[in-house]
Protein backbone atom coordinates (compact mmCIF):
# COMPACT_ATOMS: atom_id res chain seq x y z
CA UNK A 1 0.00 0.00 0.00
CA UNK A 2 2.87 2.72 0.48
CA UNK A 3 4.42 1.58 -2.67
CA UNK A 4 1.22 2.77 -4.18
CA UNK A 5 1.19 5.91 -1.93
CA UNK A 6 4.85 6.96 -3.43
CA UNK A 7 3.29 6.03 -6.85
CA UNK A 8 0.86 8.83 -6.62
CA UNK A 9 2.98 11.09 -5.13
CA UNK A 10 5.48 11.00 -7.51
CA UNK A 11 2.92 11.46 -10.15
CA UNK A 12 1.75 14.41 -8.33
CA UNK A 13 5.88 15.44 -8.15
CA UNK A 14 5.93 14.55 -12.25
CA UNK A 15 8.46 12.23 -11.49
CA UNK A 16 6.79 9.31 -12.99
CA UNK A 17 3.54 9.03 -15.69
CA UNK A 18 -0.20 6.37 -15.15
CA UNK A 19 2.08 3.91 -17.13
CA UNK A 20 3.84 2.76 -13.95
CA UNK A 21 0.69 2.19 -12.03
CA UNK A 22 -1.02 -1.78 -12.88
CA UNK A 23 -3.52 -1.92 -14.91
CA UNK A 24 -5.57 -3.58 -12.07
CA UNK A 25 -9.71 -3.22 -12.14
CA UNK A 26 -9.80 -4.44 -8.32
CA UNK A 27 -7.08 -1.44 -7.17
CA UNK A 28 -8.92 1.23 -9.32
CA UNK A 29 -12.28 0.26 -7.96
CA UNK A 30 -10.73 0.32 -4.58
CA UNK A 31 -8.75 3.90 -4.92
CA UNK A 32 -12.10 5.45 -6.03
CA UNK A 33 -14.41 3.92 -3.29
CA UNK A 34 -11.42 5.26 -0.74
CA UNK A 35 -11.43 8.68 -3.23
CA UNK A 36 -15.33 8.84 -2.75
CA UNK A 37 -15.33 7.67 1.03
CA UNK A 38 -12.77 10.94 1.40
CA UNK A 39 -14.72 13.36 -0.81
CA UNK A 40 -18.02 12.86 0.37
CA UNK A 41 -16.32 13.14 4.20
CA UNK A 42 -14.61 16.38 3.85
CA UNK A 43 -17.51 17.87 1.34
CA UNK A 44 -20.17 17.18 4.06
CA UNK A 45 -18.02 18.65 6.57
CA UNK A 46 -16.96 21.51 5.07
CA UNK A 47 -20.16 22.69 3.34
CA UNK A 48 -22.44 21.13 5.60
CA UNK A 49 -24.53 19.61 3.33
CA UNK A 50 -26.47 16.85 3.57
CA UNK A 51 -25.24 13.45 3.00
CA UNK A 52 -27.22 13.06 -0.54
CA UNK A 53 -26.59 16.20 -2.03
CA UNK A 54 -22.70 15.61 -1.13
CA UNK A 55 -23.07 12.00 -2.46
CA UNK A 56 -24.67 13.24 -5.86
CA UNK A 57 -21.97 15.91 -5.98
CA UNK A 58 -19.05 12.93 -5.53
CA UNK A 59 -20.73 10.20 -7.88
CA UNK A 60 -21.20 12.97 -10.54
CA UNK A 61 -17.93 14.15 -10.54
CA UNK A 62 -16.07 10.60 -10.77
CA UNK A 63 -17.93 9.49 -13.42
CA UNK A 64 -17.98 12.62 -15.52
CA UNK A 65 -14.28 12.35 -14.59
CA UNK A 66 -14.17 8.58 -15.90
CA UNK A 67 -16.36 9.80 -18.88
CA UNK A 68 -14.13 12.58 -20.21
CA UNK A 69 -11.18 10.25 -19.10
CA UNK A 70 -12.28 7.71 -21.59
CA UNK A 71 -13.16 10.05 -24.26
CA UNK A 72 -10.16 11.77 -24.44
CA UNK A 73 -7.94 8.42 -24.62
CA UNK A 74 -10.25 7.59 -27.32
CA UNK A 75 -9.66 10.30 -29.46
CA UNK A 76 -6.29 9.82 -29.61
CA UNK A 77 -6.92 5.81 -29.72
CA UNK A 78 -5.30 4.77 -26.54
CA UNK A 79 -8.48 3.78 -24.65
CA UNK A 80 -5.96 0.61 -23.25
CA UNK A 81 -4.95 2.38 -21.06
CA UNK A 82 -8.26 3.79 -19.46
CA UNK A 83 -7.11 1.66 -16.41
CA UNK A 84 -3.96 3.20 -15.31
CA UNK A 85 -4.92 6.70 -16.66
CA UNK A 86 -8.50 6.65 -14.52
CA UNK A 87 -6.49 5.36 -11.57
CA UNK A 88 -3.72 8.15 -11.21
CA UNK A 89 -6.59 10.98 -12.10
CA UNK A 90 -8.28 9.19 -9.09
CA UNK A 91 -5.39 8.61 -6.57
CA UNK A 92 -3.62 11.78 -7.55
CA UNK A 93 -7.10 13.60 -6.56
CA UNK A 94 -7.25 11.44 -2.94
CA UNK A 95 -3.77 12.68 -2.12
CA UNK A 96 -4.16 16.60 -3.19
CA UNK A 97 -8.33 16.26 -1.61
CA UNK A 98 -6.20 14.79 1.79
CA UNK A 99 -4.15 17.78 1.70
CA UNK A 100 -6.66 20.41 0.28
CA UNK A 101 -8.92 18.90 3.02
CA UNK A 102 -6.11 19.71 5.76
CA UNK A 103 -5.54 23.37 4.79
CA UNK A 104 -8.83 24.05 4.79
CA UNK A 105 -10.13 22.42 8.23
CA UNK A 106 -7.29 23.50 10.09
CA UNK A 107 -7.06 27.39 8.25
CA UNK A 108 -11.09 28.16 9.07
CA UNK A 109 -12.17 31.10 11.28
CA UNK A 110 -14.37 31.11 14.11
CA UNK A 111 -16.90 31.66 11.53
CA UNK A 112 -16.34 29.12 9.54
CA UNK A 113 -14.81 30.90 6.75
CA UNK A 114 -10.81 30.08 5.29
CA UNK A 115 -8.57 32.44 6.40
CA UNK A 116 -6.30 33.89 3.62
CA UNK A 117 -3.62 32.22 3.98
CA UNK A 118 -5.80 28.92 3.59
CA UNK A 119 -7.46 30.24 0.75
CA UNK A 120 -4.15 30.74 -0.69
CA UNK A 121 -2.92 27.36 -0.19
CA UNK A 122 -6.09 26.28 -1.69
CA UNK A 123 -5.85 27.85 -4.99
CA UNK A 124 -1.90 26.89 -5.14
CA UNK A 125 -3.40 23.42 -4.55
CA UNK A 126 -6.06 23.82 -7.37
CA UNK A 127 -3.62 25.28 -9.85
CA UNK A 128 -1.20 22.42 -8.58
CA UNK A 129 -4.32 19.71 -9.81
CA UNK A 130 -4.63 21.20 -12.84
CA UNK A 131 -0.47 20.99 -13.73
CA UNK A 132 -0.50 17.18 -12.42
CA UNK A 133 -4.00 16.42 -14.45
CA UNK A 134 -2.65 17.94 -17.56
CA UNK A 135 0.79 15.50 -16.79
CA UNK A 136 -0.91 12.88 -16.77
CA UNK A 137 -2.89 13.58 -19.96
CA UNK A 138 0.42 14.30 -21.45
CA UNK A 139 1.68 11.24 -21.02
CA UNK A 140 -1.42 8.83 -21.48
CA UNK A 141 -2.11 10.69 -24.84
CA UNK A 142 1.11 11.45 -26.05
CA UNK A 143 0.42 14.83 -26.62
CA UNK A 144 2.14 17.88 -25.97
CA UNK A 145 1.41 19.68 -22.30
CA UNK A 146 -0.43 22.40 -24.29
CA UNK A 147 -3.27 20.75 -25.37
CA UNK A 148 -3.03 18.02 -22.37
CA UNK A 149 -3.22 21.11 -20.16
CA UNK A 150 -6.52 22.05 -22.00
CA UNK A 151 -7.75 18.39 -22.01
CA UNK A 152 -7.35 18.58 -18.17
CA UNK A 153 -9.18 22.08 -17.87
CA UNK A 154 -12.20 21.01 -19.89
CA UNK A 155 -12.10 17.58 -17.34
CA UNK A 156 -12.24 19.44 -14.48
CA UNK A 157 -14.53 22.27 -15.23
CA UNK A 158 -17.30 19.68 -17.26
CA UNK A 159 -16.92 17.72 -14.05
CA UNK A 160 -17.88 20.20 -11.44
CA UNK A 161 -20.09 21.74 -13.55
CA UNK A 162 -22.03 18.49 -14.16
CA UNK A 163 -21.72 17.52 -10.46
CA UNK A 164 -23.40 20.64 -9.56
CA UNK A 165 -26.08 20.70 -12.23
CA UNK A 166 -27.04 17.73 -10.35
CA UNK A 167 -27.47 18.34 -7.07
CA UNK A 168 -29.41 22.19 -8.03
CA UNK A 169 -31.75 19.80 -10.20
Amino acid sequence: MLSLVNLFLNICLMRHGPERLPASQFLLGLVIAVNAVTSLTLTTMLNDTPLITSSTLVVVNLAGTALLTWGALSFVSHTPRFNQTFLAVVGVDLLLTLVMGVVLLLGLDTNGDPRPFAATLWLMLTIWSLAVLSFIFHKAMEIHMLPATGVALFVMIFSVAVGQAAIDG
